[in-house]
């Protein structure tokens, strides 16, 4: 038996309501939220960076 969101509504709106709650800040346009996600594209791509080049190392 799986669980899906759309079958349970209150599941649905306990995330939605979770989720908004963590994520209007950062998608908010002020300076401190720009910031963030500014920092996290930089962040993710020094990841991306580094597992790219940690796959070279060893010849894949």
């Amino acid at each position: 038996m799986s669980l899906k969101l759309s079958q349970q509504p209150w599941l649905r709106n306990l995330a939605k309501q979770y989720l908004g709650a963590v994520l209007t800040p950062l998608l908010s346009q002020e300076p401190a939220a720009q910031l963030i996600r500014q920092t996290a594209r930089q962040q993710w791509r020094l990841l991306a960076v580094n597992l790219a080049s940690s796959l070279a190392a060893i010849g894949l």
